[in-house]
């Protein structure tokens, strides 16, 4: 689910938004505009979704969207009391030529008034995204706001649906417009052009991607949502360290692959306050948590989780096979000191009721050994209080679990900086997942 805004930007003459620059940084939205394309689509798979709808484009779901972009003169003042009443939308609007959108409005969730600078047109005067300045005039309110917003805000990607560029008009048959309604339905062609120019547009925070079903928007690259690809690759990150730009670097090299990566940064857990910091230590203990976030939030999709610094090298063709049929899968290693242990940087997890079962019991031991480390029950490296052991030793719990010990292949530690290599004999060409544990740099600041 989308996060509550912790914190605003105050109104003012040179702040004009409280939604904070790069709020959704490395998250993804879709953008629903109102082309008939989407008229017998089921979109209920995106209330979990950062959803960004424009004018009356939210009449698609039964729930209500993140955010609801508008820029049209024309709809605001017969739609102003509708958004007013809602309560989990957040309104961005652009001021209109007349500069009166956003005006007269009796709600409190209005998040924006970005002034439309009319002297100034994208496909002539280039495409920009300071929400503090201004936006050019786009002639269509998802080139005009929403995917300017969508860029301020830092998503990494932007799906496009019902972006249908025609003279279909809307999926829904009653328009706030009212009698003038055909006057309003005709596609300009201007709007094509901006679109070209966003599309050209280099170094933009975020990639937009065209998800529509038909229609005539070519200028951004295309694909099918939900997608046919039943694997999502996942990971996190903490805000220390260089572990953002490790994340980066391990979403860059699965999505080459051609798999789906979703990655979101979670907070630092360092306890300075405590006689012997163990920072590192709860940091990682919080992969059972953003394992269970992700599968309730794709209860329908195999996940495959690697820590932040992994690189994927070749496409992970065992986890796509129609014979697997795991519920879990994790390689394991044996130690420095000759100790048999799970290696929980990569871990697949299926879809079975007992993969929910084992992510129970394993956040309930995670949970006990962190409060247990806290006390000092526990010595330095705190081996029982890692996600791993916790995980290894409620494994054998699950009754009826299906589970794997994945080839080295699948999880390659590379070799301890003291030449130690857990690992042996793996031939470098066979490598699927790199495994560069960072955190042995990063302790002291993790």
């Amino acid at each position: 689910m989308v996060r509550g805004l912790g914190c605003f930007i105050k109104w003012g003459m040179n702040k004009v938004i409280r939604v904070p620059r790069n709020y959704h940084k490395g998250q993804r939205c879709f953008i629903i505009a109102s082309g008939p394309s989407i008229k017998n689509m089921d979109l209920g798979w995106l209330k979990n979704e950062n959803t960004i709808c424009v004018n009356e484009s939210y009449k698609a779901f039964e729930f209500e969207p993140t955010y609801i972009c508008i820029g049209d003169k024309n709809p605001w003042r017969y739609i102003k009391d509708q958004y007013a009443q809602m309560i989990g939308s957040k309104i961005i609007c652009s001021t209109s030529t007349r500069g009166n959108v956003g005006e007269d409005y009796a709600g409190d969730n209005l998040f924006a008034k970005v002034p439309l600078d009319v002297d100034r047109e994208m496909w002539r005067d280039g495409f920009t995204y300071d929400l503090e300045r201004s936006v050019p005039k786009g002639y269509n309110v998802v080139a005009e706001i929403a995917i300017p917003f969508a860029c301020w805000c830092g998503f990494s990607e932007c799906y496009l649906i019902g972006c249908d560029c025609t003279d279909g008009g809307y999926f829904y048959d009653e328009s706030v417009r009212g009698q003038k309604i055909d006057k309003f339905q005709r596609f300009d062609p201007t709007v094509m052009r901006c679109y070209e120019t966003i599309a050209t547009t280099e170094d933009l925070p975020t990639r937009i991607i065209n998800a529509t079903a038909g229609g005539n928007l070519e200028c951004f690259p295309r694909c099918d949502w939900p997608p046919k690809e039943d694997l999502l690759v996942t990971g996190y990150y903490t805000p220390n360290g260089n572990y953002r730009k490790l994340a980066q670097r391990m979403k860059a090299s699965v999505e080459k692959q051609g798999l789906r990566c979703e990655i979101i940064e979670r907070p630092n857990l360092s306890r300075k306050d405590l006689p012997n910091p163990m920072p590192w230590v709860l940091n990682i203990s919080q992969s059972v948590d953003h394992i269970s976030y992700m599968r309730d939030k794709y209860p329908n999709t195999n996940i495959l989780y690697l820590d932040a610094d992994a690189v994927m090298k070749r496409p992970p063709e065992l986890f796509t096979r129609p014979d697997f049929d795991y519920d879990f899968a994790v390689p394991f290693v044996t130690d420095q000191k000759g100790v048999y242990r799970l290696s929980g940087n990569t871990m697949f997890f299926g879809t079975s009721p007992l993969v929910d079962e084992l992510l129970k019991v394993w956040k309930f031991k995670q949970v006990t050994r962190n409060l247990e480390m806290i006390l000092g029950k526990f010595k330095k490296p705190y081996y029982e209080a890692w996600d791993q052991q916790a995980l290894q030793d409620v494994l054998p719990t699950v009754e009826g679990l299906h589970w794997l010990k994945l080839p080295h292949e699948y999880g390659r530690i590379m070799p301890h900086p003291s030449g130690f290599d857990v690992m042996k004999n793996v031939n470098p060409q066979n490598v699927v997942i790199e495994q560069h544990q960072a955190s042995r740099q990063n302790r002291q600041t993790a």
